[in-house]
């Protein structure tokens, strides 16, 4: 398969700069910016957070006429992504990008032109199996021959797609039966698609439009038309919603944080991360990040002691769900 032929320029951008001043955002608290630097900070939606309470930060080094951004995991100070932009409003993203995971494996790299992905990207699981892999036009549109594969290894989807991205995508179960076939315009999903159960039996249609579903219809395993509960996509739920959710969690936190925490010697965040299975029940519990160690045991067992939840519903089958929980933990007052 040979790529799109396209302009882009190879930055070489002073990396020493901005290790300094990652440097020096260890050493210190204070956050300097120059003409030629900005340091920003980030919450997990990517909105613009006070240092104490990021997620992220991102360090910014005028390099020629771009500026050079190497994004950080707060928690961790490990790289999240390096790339370049046209100016320091960071809205158009120009030449080459890398994205991380946590653990410092890579996520995804490519090229962009004028913010529009172009040329050959590829994306990694965490596990370092590849996820997708295709290449893009002049103009951010997907062509050729796009596949994508599950986390085992197995294909996942499938596009066959013309120089303007027109063409037909299947998606496939990790047994490799189909799961979902629709038409593809310019990139994105444009027409009918239809919906299967692992068995081969039709549970949904939806029709699309650049990219955005305007009617769906659900049906039984029999193939008679749901009437009711009939749903293209819905996120997991914990009883009572997020104010259920949130009283569950105060009240856990007191039977489980260890004496020692009551001190008031140590306090930090850790982010849990769980799936919620189709029956609805915690599982795949695991610590993502930490900033106190002696909190772990107490953040795993609040979110593995968690009451069943209404489980996720993607095109009117009930999926699981993955979940990340920042569990934060204020030195206790009490002596």
């Amino acid at each position: 398969m040979n790529g799109t032929p396209f302009k882009f320029l190879l930055f070489l951008g002073d990396m020493k700069s901005i290790l300094a001043i990652f440097v020096l955002l260890i050493a210190s608290k204070f956050v300097m910016a120059q003409n030629d630097t900005i340091v920003l900070f980030f919450d997990r939606s990517w909105k613009e957070s006070d240092p104490d309470f990021a997620y992220y930060f991102a360090v910014a080094v005028k390099s020629g006429n771009y500026w050079e951004r190497v994004d950080f995991y707060n928690n961790t100070k490990k790289v999240y992504m390096k790339g370049y932009f046209e100016d320091s409003t960071f809205k158009t993203k120009t030449g080459p990008f890398n994205y991380y995971q946590e653990d410092g494996k890579l996520k995804s790299k490519g090229s962009y032109l004028n913010d529009k992905r172009v040329g050959l990207w590829r994306s990694w699981h965490d596990n370092g199996k590849i996820q997708d892999s295709g290449y893009y036009n002049e103009n951010g549109i997907p062509y050729g021959i796009v596949i994508g594969w599950h986390h085992s290894g197995g294909v996942s989807d499938s596009m066959i797609l013309d120089k303007e991205g027109n063409g037909i995508k299947i998606n496939y179960y990790e047994n490799g039966a189909v799961r979902y076939k629709g038409p593809i315009a310019k990139g994105m999903q444009q027409g009918s698609f239809t919906y299967y159960r692992a068995d081969g039996t039709k549970c949904q249609e939806a029709s699309f439009d650049v990219d955005s579903v305007i009617n769906y219809t659900c049906f039984t395993e029999n193939g008679t038309l749901q009437q009711k509960d009939c749903y293209y996509e819905k996120e997991s739920e914990f009883p009572g919603g997020e104010e259920g959710w949130k009283k569950y969690l105060i009240n856990a936190m007191s039977k489980h944080l260890p004496k020692e925490y009551f001190n008031g010697d140590f306090g930090g965040t850790v982010n849990v991360q769980f799936i919620v299975d189709v029956e609805g029940k915690v599982t795949n519990i695991a610590i993502r990040n930490s900033t106190e160690p002696r909190l772990n045991d107490a953040a795993l067992k609040i979110i593995k002691y968690s009451p069943k939840w209404i489980p996720a519903i993607q095109y009117n089958q009930k999926v699981k769900s993955y979940k990340i929980q920042p569990l934060v933990f204020k030195k206790s007052v009490e002596g």
